[in-house]
């Protein structure tokens, strides 16, 4: 077996560059270092030349894009390549796509049994549950709460509410992946992304993030698209997409610091007169199957002002 990371969404420091990965697989394949050719084409010939008929796993983890990992797949129909990646690899030609959903509640609370010590979790085995649901059953945002509680014993689980486990996920080692993903968008979807923390409810519709982005819905779906596909948010249902807790709350430091006050104003305007007419065509009055919306609607609208006078200042500084 062959493995490489290859840092494609690292947050700190360069991907791996194949040439210097194919250089690394070739020594370990036996050749010595004056008999490796230049260029990573020539590598990627020898390379494959020595791995045909092997019947090789190939492990390419963390890969940016198909660009990154093109050179390094054998073309041998007895080897085997295992790609991941945080964005979608759509134009990798025969490749059989396994996305990778978020653990299931009894597995997440493993995570923590192994990262906390198992102490923590027998004593109280409902709040865990209650903290990975938090989290939304996410690995790397379980593994770092979880040494968390094994660092600081003098915190009880009750301390480990909403706000405190989210924050303490982003602060170490969260916000920094997502913020990876975050830079390899498009202008358009990361203004989308940041925009998506104003709208009162974790999910919505293309016409709904339309309405946030004052754009046209053809060019917000392309946006929301972008975004599903580097899993920033999630395409729950057809025609609806969500947003996960720890994303959610990222838009929300970066709206602070990236768009000011007028826009987010306006955002809020145009979303506001969205799910009032969206109200008002489906039910006429807010019944009660309605007034959750509108009580977070009223919610966000007085988050979103006391944001205003923050938005745009330079004098906040978040590690991105």
């Amino acid at each position: 077996m062959l493995f490489a990371s290859l840092r494609g969404f690292a947050p700190n420091g360069p991907a791996a560059d194949p040439a210097a990965v194919l250089e690394t697989f070739l020594r370990l394949l036996g050749v010595a270092g004056d008999r490796i050719p230049h260029g990573v084409d020539a590598r990627a010939c020898l390379y494959r030349q020595l791995l045909a008929g092997t019947g090789a796993l190939v492990v390419l983890d963390d890969a940016a894009d198909e660009e990154h990992v093109e050179a390094l797949i054998p073309d041998d129909p007895t080897c085997r390549t295992l790609v991941t990646g945080r964005r979608a690899l759509h134009s990798l030609s025969g490749a059989i796509r396994l996305p990778v959903a978020p653990l299931a509640p009894v597995d997440s609370v493993e995570v923590l049994r192994q990262t906390a010590g198992a102490d923590r979790v027998t004593k109280g085995t409902t709040a865990f549950y209650r903290i990975a649901e938090d989290l939304g059953h996410l690995p790397l945002a379980l593994a770092v709460v979880g040494r968390h509680m094994r660092e600081h014993p003098g915190w009880t689980l009750d301390d480990y509410y909403r706000e405190p486990v989210i924050n303490l996920a982003l602060e170490d080692g969260v916000r920094g992946a997502i913020a990876a993903s975050d830079a390899r968008l498009g202008a358009g979807a990361q203004r989308l992304l940041r925009l998506l923390a104003l709208h009162p409810m974790h999910r919505t519709d293309t016409a709904g993030a339309a309405a946030l982005a004052g754009e046209r819905d053809e060019t917000t779906r392309a946006h929301l698209k972008a975004l599903s596909a580097a899993h920033l948010v999630v395409e729950a249902e057809s025609g609806w997409f969500r947003t996960h807790e720890l994303v959610r709350a990222y838009a929300e430091e970066r709206i602070c610091v990236d768009m000011p006050g007028t826009v987010i104003r306006q955002a809020l305007g145009r979303v506001s007169a969205h799910c009032n007419a969206d109200r008002a065509a489906r039910n006429k009055a807010p019944t009660r199957a309605g007034l959750p919306v509108l009580r977070r609607l009223n919610r966000t609208e007085a988050w979103a002002e006391s944001l205003i006078p923050r938005a745009g200042s330079a004098t906040r500084v978040l590690a991105a």
